[in-house]
């Protein structure tokens, strides 16, 4: 006997969103694993910017340069530090920062967020939420979840990584599934 494969529709999917069912998020990845790259929604987004994804926050965390302490220690602690003192923890949060607010002005391919309003056949809506790691010929998508506001959208993503360099230190958890798409 042939085993029976239900189609998932976004009706079904911002319905069990907006109804708060239980499987609402199951059903959200379900409709994502059934799209392909003809059939993937192009809303008009509600909000998008720069993302570093878990997976790169380390990039960031390699302290290269003590700029961003100018001001912030004495002479002494700045001439120790460039004599190889060990940074404090801190010292290192403001590197670190002031790396990340370097990429936040000017976001590359390194990723990005966007949520985006989706409606569906009666007017209801409920916000995509993905992250984009790549761009050109290598475009990796990862569908987070449909949510109710963009709050509850923002709230997961900062889950998958940071959207502001003030997000960091970023505390690593067990991070929910993701789709995956990769064009």
């Amino acid at each position: 006997m042939a085993k029976r494969v239900s189609v998932v529709t976004l009706d079904q999917v911002v319905t069990a969103v907006l109804d708060r069912a239980r499987n609402a998020q199951q059903l959200a990845m379900a409709h994502f694993a059934q799209l392909t790259m003809d059939d993937y929604p192009d809303p008009d987004e509600t909000e998008s910017g720069g993302f570093v994804p878990a997976s790169t926050i380390s990039y960031f965390e390699d302290v290269d340069s003590l700029e961003a302490l100018e001001g912030f220690v004495t002479e002494k602690r700045m001439a120790a530090l460039e004599d190889g003192a060990d940074l404090t923890k801190a010292e290192r949060i403001r590197c670190v920062r002031a790396h990340l607010a370097e990429y936040f002005n000017e976001p590359s391919d390194l990723g990005s967020y966007q949520v985006s309003g989706i409606q569906d056949s009666e007017g209801n809506e409920a916000y995509w939420t993905e992250y984009r790691v790549g761009g050109g010929m290598s475009l990796d998508i990862y569908f987070v979840g449909m949510f109710t506001s963009i709050e509850d959208a923002r709230a997961a993503l900062k889950q998958h990584g940071l959207m502001a360099p003030e997000d960091y230190p970023w505390k690593p958890r067990r991070q929910p599934k993701v789709g995956h798409l990769q064009f």
